[in-house]
């Protein structure tokens, strides 16, 4: 595994979007410590960053401006920055920022347990099957792919091989319990409704005995001699 470099202290950055990328890491960080505090001690704290682009950035817990004015002018501002609605909404959300912190940092905890107890199965399971189930895709070959594909399907085959038994006999309890109750249903003799094909359709149930040359309906007879008045 390659070495990570070691930082050499606090220095400029040359490239533009790496010292736009830490800038901006940076800037939320300094705004949290910032919310963090007045949450905390009850001060009131704002933050004015210009970047080198000139742009300006604020931040203010729980407002910038007013603190800027004040400071400025030099004297406490004459009314009061937020009203107690307002004060209150914005510790609930900074309370619920706080939550959701820590819930990171506990979902981070867990991933990092649960990497630590692949890499013990890996360790446990030196095989080639276990490289290939906890690798990640990028990392593995087309070789190693097309061979962790076939082996899913060898396991698959398996789980056919082996579900067809349960399923036929859960079909064959299924078609013994329906033949028993087609007696009462349709007034027939049980030895006579066990033989029947539960294929059949119900309306050609009353056709078993005609022949099929037989009409089903009876034709009326027309008289060989007609009488004419």
């Amino acid at each position: 595994m390659p070495r990570r470099e070691r930082r050499l202290g606090v220095m400029y950055i040359d490239n533009d979007k790496d010292r736009d990328v830490t800038f901006f890491k940076r800037r939320g960080g300094l705004y949290k410590g910032a919310a963090d505090l007045s949450v905390l001690t009850g001060a009131k704290v704002a933050v004015v960053l210009e970047k080198d682009n000139g742009k300006m950035h604020s931040f203010g817990a729980p407002s910038a401006k007013p603190i800027v004015d004040a400071f400025l002018l030099g004297h406490p501002p004459t009314t009061p920055l937020t009203n107690r609605v307002t004060t209150s909404r914005i510790k609930c959300l900074q309370g619920e920022v706080a939550r959701l912190d820590m819930e990171n940092m506990k979902e981070g905890k867990r991933n990092q347990l649960s990497i630590q107890h692949m890499k013990e199965i890996q360790d446990d399971n030196p095989g080639m099957e276990a490289k290939l189930l906890f690798s990640k895709e990028e990392d593995l070959s087309l070789e190693d792919l097309d061979r962790l594909f076939n082996d899913l399907l060898r396991v698959q085959d398996d789980i056919r091989r082996r579900l067809p038994p349960l399923h036929n006999g859960c079909n064959a309890n299924t078609r013994s319990s329906k033949s028993t109750m087609w007696p009462a249903k349709y007034g027939l003799p049980a030895e006579e409704s066990q033989t029947m094909d539960l294929a059949t359709p119900e309306w050609e149930l009353g056709m078993k005995s005609v022949k099929d040359d037989q009409p089903i309906f009876p034709r009326k007879e027309t008289p060989s001699t007609m009488f004419l008045p």
